[in-house]
């Protein structure tokens, strides 16, 4: 149960710059707060959930996860990075081609993300302390 506790005081106070600058974002893109708000609880529930859940199954749950990632010297990191470097070249191409055209006044948009839309944001970073490792640290 002290684990539990640990793992809720951290979840309070290891808030995540990128979580907070995402809804720092939003209220200045003028997104209703209750919609900011639910962000926030869920993204600190799941975050919350995640570690319960994996201190009560212990070092089994963390073998599985761990189980999807490949050792260090497999080449699937050599095939990832090289993904990652064809996605920021297109992307810089696409850019580059595009900046000599003359722009087209652009209608405003309005941020409105949906109730689950913004459910399905918050689970993706909570899902991302999975990747922290001072994460299984604390439920260990």
């Amino acid at each position: 149960m002290q684990t539990i506790y640990g793992i809720l005081g951290l979840g309070l106070l290891g808030i995540d710059p990128l979580g907070a600058i995402v809804a720092s974002t939003a209220i200045a893109a003028k997104v209703k707060k209750s919609r900011v708000l639910l962000f926030g609880l869920t993204y600190f529930s799941g975050t919350v959930i995640i570690g319960v859940v994996m201190s009560i199954l212990g070092q089994e749950a963390i073998d599985f996860v761990q189980s999807f990632i490949p050792d260090d010297f497999s080449p699937a990191w050599a095939i990832l990075n090289l993904l990652i470097v064809l996605i920021i070249s297109g992307w810089l191409l696409i850019r580059f081609l595009k900046r000599n055209k003359p722009k087209k006044t652009p209608k405003k948009k309005t941020l409105l993300g949906g109730v689950w839309q913004i459910i399905a944001v918050g689970l993706i970073f909570a899902a991302s302390s999975l990747t922290d490792p001072t994460f299984y640290a604390v439920i260990i």
